[in-house]
């Protein structure tokens, strides 16, 4: 990392130190920050979501009041006391909404992060203003309280939900956007659970662990065999690019050699905030890969770029540095 990098990093840390708000459950709820409020009869289920009323103020800005359909998110946090929810926005006959809150661009799919695993409340925050820094896609966030049917639940981070779209992660190559796209772009997410999902790949890594990918985009539903098969193709080839570099005594070279498979960039700069976040969860788990569309004038197909940066409660944990 060069010494600029390294001074615009600590200058992150220290803005963001100073500015993000503590608390895990307080027994009163902070002043001055967004109000959600969540109305349902309904159990919140994982996997499963349930109508639900929601109200967000943002005094003395704005406030709305909308259907949604909400459920549990997670994976080891779905056995914490407080919880994550996925939520959309819906009209009142059950369609996906859009809207425009805390100045967001438009969408209808959000998180509520409980950040169960961090007393400072902080490290999501932290790792995405690095990432941001960086010059990569970031989630943007704010903090708010949340209440369920008049009951406070403690402070939250409201987050962009990861997904492909024209204002989050983009599959379409901005620098060719005038050009006509072969549309087999693809996201997927490696995590605890992609087994249960399972795309048709595993790459059994050095370590004997294998790593299970699942399809963000396109949805399963909509999913064709050729961009299944594509995928599965260029995700090997990026594992053996990788395992190659320690097979040091290796003779000629059997593979793609890793630069020709990934996006440079944002691998290393994944890897940076992951060892400075000191992330127990990194490369393992939450860690998503995304490649742009085809285009009709291309003869090689496009490089995997890593990220964004999520789920990084658990990092900066004790860091020394």
């Amino acid at each position: 990392m060069c010494l600029y990098q390294m001074k615009k990093l600590l200058f992150i840390l220290t803005v963001c130190w100073s500015n993000i708000v503590f608390g895990q459950n307080p027994v009163e709820p902070p002043k001055g920050i967004p109000e959600i409020r969540l109305i349902t009869e309904l159990e919140i289920v994982n996997d499963l979501k349930v109508t639900a009323e929601i109200k967000i103020s943002d005094y003395p800005r704005s406030e709305i009041w909308r259907n949604c359909g909400i459920e549990l998110r997670g994976n080891s946090t779905l056995l914490a006391e407080k919880k994550s929810y996925d939520f959309e926005f819906r009209t009142r006959l059950g369609e996906e909404l859009t809207e425009t809150i805390f100045g967001f661009p438009p969408e209808e799919d959000f998180v509520l992060l409980a950040n169960s695993y961090d007393k400072s409340f902080s490290r999501n925050a932290l790792a995405f203003e690095m990432w941001d820094a960086l010059g990569h896609y970031t989630p943007k966030y704010v903090y708010c309280n949340l209440y369920l049917n008049d009951e406070f639940q403690g402070l939250y981070m409201l987050a962009e939900k990861i997904k492909v779209d024209e204002w989050r992660v983009q599959v379409m190559d901005p620098k060719k956007s005038m050009e006509q796209p072969i549309h087999n772009g693809f996201m997927v997410k490696m995590d605890w659970d992609a087994s249960d999902y399972s795309m048709g790949y595993e790459h059994g890594s050095i370590g004997k662990r294998v790593l299970n990918y699942d399809f963000v985009y396109p949805k399963r539903k909509k999913l064709k065999w050729k961009i299944r098969y594509e995928a599965q193709e260029q995700l090997s080839l990026m594992g053996h690019a990788f395992e190659e570099l320690l097979h040091l005594d290796s003779v000629g070279r059997s593979y793609k050699h890793y630069s020709e498979v990934v996006d440079i960039n944002s691998f290393v700069d994944y890897f940076l905030v992951n060892e400075l976040c000191k992330n127990p969860d990194g490369l393992k788990t939450s860690m998503y890969l995304y490649r742009y569309s085809n285009y009709l004038n291309d003869s090689v197909l496009p490089k995997i770029f890593i990220g964004p940066i999520w789920d990084m409660d658990l990092g900066l944990a004790n860091v020394e540095y």
